[in-house]
C-alpha cells in the first residue's frame, strides 16, 4: 500500500472526498510521518498504514465536532506524531493549534512537518502540561487529547487552560467510561470506530 491508496481507503470508509488541497496535505503528512518513523519510533512499524488509517479516521471524527464548537484557539496535549492535532490543523486551516508534547524528539518531528507543509496555523511546544497550564491559563476555546496519562491527575490542568466557555474533548477507549473523573462528562460512541468514545467535558 502507498499513501494515495491509504487516503482512498479512508475516503471510502468515511464516504467523503477530501478537498484537493486538504487531500494533498494529508498525503504529504502521511509521507513525512512514514519517513520520520524510520528514524524514531512514532507509530508501530509493523502496521504503519493501519495505524495511520485509524488515526485519520479518529481525527476526522474529532474535526466534525471541532467544526461546530472548537472555536478559534485549540490545544492538543500529548501530540506525539501529530494524531490528531496536526491532522485537525490541516482540515481546519482557519483555527489556531498549539501542539504540546513533553518529548523533544517528537516536537522536532512536529516542527519539521509543520514547516514542510507550510502550516501557518500550527505552533509546537516542548513542555509538560503543568507548565502549559500556568503559562496559558484561560487561553483556549478547546483542549483535546488522545490517550494521554492519568486524567484524574491531569484534569485540573486541562480545565485551567480553557476559557470560561471552553470544552475538553478526550478520544479514548470505552473502558474509561466508569472512571470517576468523568462522572460529569458526556460520552458519545465514536461513529466510525468500535470501542472508541469521545468524552466531552464543559468547564
Amino acid at each position: 500500500m502507498n499513501v494515495e491508496e491509504l487516503l482512498k481507503e479512508v475516503e471510502l470508509f468515511l464516504e467523503i472526498e477530501f478537498e484537493d488541497d486538504v487531500r494533498q496535505k494529508l498525503a504529504d503528512y502521511c509521507g513525512l510521518i512514514l519517513e520520520w518513523n524510520q528514524r524514531i519510533n512514532l507509530i508501530s512499524r509493523k502496521s504503519e498504514y493501519e495505524v495511520l488509517k485509524t488515526g485519520l479516521i479518529e481525527s476526522f471524527s474529532l474535526v466534525e465536532i471541532l467544526e461546530y464548537c472548537g472555536g478559534e484557539d485549540m490545544i492538543d496535549i500529548g501530540s506525539g506524531g501529530g494524531i490528531p492535532g496536526m491532522i485537525a490543523a490541516i482540515m481546519l486551516p482557519d483555527s489556531n493549534f498549539l501542539l504540546v508534547d513533553s518529548v523533544g524528539k517528537k516536537i522536532n518531528v512536529l516542527d519539521d512537518i509543520s514547516r514542510r507543509l507550510n502550516l501557518q496555523n500550527v505552533e509546537v511546544r516542548k513542555a509538560r502540561l503543568e507548565e502549559i497550564s500556568k503559562e496559558y491559563e484561560g487561553k483556549f476555546d478547546t483542549l483535546f487529547t488522545r490517550g494521554v496519562g492519568d486524567h484524574d491527575k491531569l484534569m485540573s490542568h486541562f480545565k485551567k487552560v480553557i476559557n470560561d466557555y471552553g470544552t475538553i474533548l478526550i478520544l479514548s477507549g470505552e473502558d474509561k467510561i466508569k472512571d470517576k473523573v468523568y462522572e460529569d462528562a458526556d460520552f458519545n460512541e465514536n461513529p466510525y470506530l468500535d470501542g472508541r468514545v469521545i468524552i466531552t467535558i464543559e468547564k
